[in-house]
């Protein structure tokens, strides 16, 4: 199953990066150009009580 999650926002973000670090395809949609290139540039990285999650984000061909 194929995901995407609008918007990359606290609850958006913390859903992609957990639903990636299980190896689940992730697509991202975002509101501007500066936090794409922010998420391409820096991936993303989701702190909690759960611990950690760092991914990394590759642009659509």
């Amino acid at each position: 199953m194929r995901t995407l999650v609008v918007g990359i926002g606290a609850l958006g973000g913390l859903i992609a990066a957990r639903l990636r670090a299980a190896g689940s395809p992730v697509w991202l949609a975002t509101r501007n150009a500066e936090s794409a290139a922010r998420l391409k540039a820096s991936g993303l990285r989701v702190t909690g009580v759960g611990g950690a999650v760092s991914v990394e984000w590759r642009s659509p061909p």
